[in-house]
């Protein structure tokens, strides 16, 4: 296996896939999140090497805070929300309904007094953004909150299936 350097997305192209064809996927079903103390969110995913058997890992940084493990830095914890989404496809010329995870939100907290939200992109951004030869970037925008207290755990609800405008964050915080 091997890894592209941070931020490194080479063309975004998956083999096979022509210049402007719109029809195939750059990117896998899930895109990993990772806090690091470095400062940064790092937004992993694995893609087919053009030699066989091969995988590329490539990885996406944004720097969230500063570097170190103190209380007041944020990364600590991260909650994704769980957002399901049914939407139409095609297989073999039939048209059916698959359940996609879409994700709209990630948190992030540091142990004590403050977390941030992140609105994500729709997959159909973060798809433009590699056939355009940008690096991938799922943070659409971000807004800081500050609580009293250790939080000790967060986590997204499942909001109504037909609600599409909220998400709902619970966090577990203690005085």
């Amino acid at each position: 296996m091997r890894g592209i350097a941070e931020g490194g997305v080479n063309s975004g192209m998956l083999p096979g896939a022509a210049e402007g064809d719109d029809s195939k996927p750059l990117l896998p079903p899930h895109i990993l999140a990772l806090t690091l103390d470095s400062g940064h969110l790092a937004f992993v995913y694995a893609k087919s090497s053009e030699e066989q058997g091969e995988v590329n890992f490539v990885v996406s940084m944004k720097r969230i805070d500063q570097k170190g493990i103190r209380m007041e830095i944020l990364g600590k914890s991260i909650a994704v929300d769980p957002r399901y989404t049914v939407t139409p496809a095609f297989v073999d010329d039939w048209l059916i309904e698959s359940d996609e995870l879409r994700s709209r939100a990630l948190a992030v907290a540091a142990y004590q007094d403050s977390f941030r939200m992140y609105a994500l992109h729709p997959i159909e951004v973060l798809e433009r953004q590699l056939r355009e030869g940008l690096p991938l970037n799922p943070i659409k925008e971000e807004k800081s909150f500050e609580v009293k207290g250790l939080i000790m755990h967060m986590e997204f609800l499942h909001p109504s299936p037909d609600d599409q405008d909220h998400v709902i964050l619970l966090a577990f915080v203690i005085e």
